[in-house]
């Protein structure tokens, strides 16, 4: 096996076992099934909230940050709810003025959504 297979396989292997700790932390489909109990048809998982600034964010933020950024993990989402769920990697821009003045902000979130009929 070169180096390059290693690596990749490596990175498969580690980013396989992050995705299902997550996911069973997460207990995503529980959490769907009580907000359809509410009539509510999308769920957010927040990457980074408009107001936080990545500056302040510990080693662990930073960590689960890039995973959840991951295209990997999306898709893999997606294949664990299954048909009639759509899950989007989202990024919104917020500007807002003062004294003349314009700031940007930027919010991060992967938004599941189903649909009730």
């Amino acid at each position: 096996m070169s180096l390059i297979d290693e690596v990749i396989s490596v990175d498969k292997e580690s980013y396989n076992l992050w995705f299902e700790r997550w996911y069973k932390k997460m207990d995503i489909e529980s959490q769907i099934i009580e907000m359809a109990k509410q009539g509510i048809s999308t769920a957010n998982i927040f990457i980074k909230k408009t107001d936080e600034k990545e500056s302040t964010w510990d080693d662990k933020k930073v960590y689960l940050v890039r995973r959840l950024r991951d295209k990997r993990t999306t898709k893999k989402i997606k294949e664990r709810l299954g048909d009639g769920f759509d899950v989007v990697w989202e990024e919104k821009e917020y500007k807002t003025k003062l004294l003349n003045m314009e700031f940007v902000n930027k919010g991060e979130r992967i938004r599941i959504s189903w649909n009730n009929s």
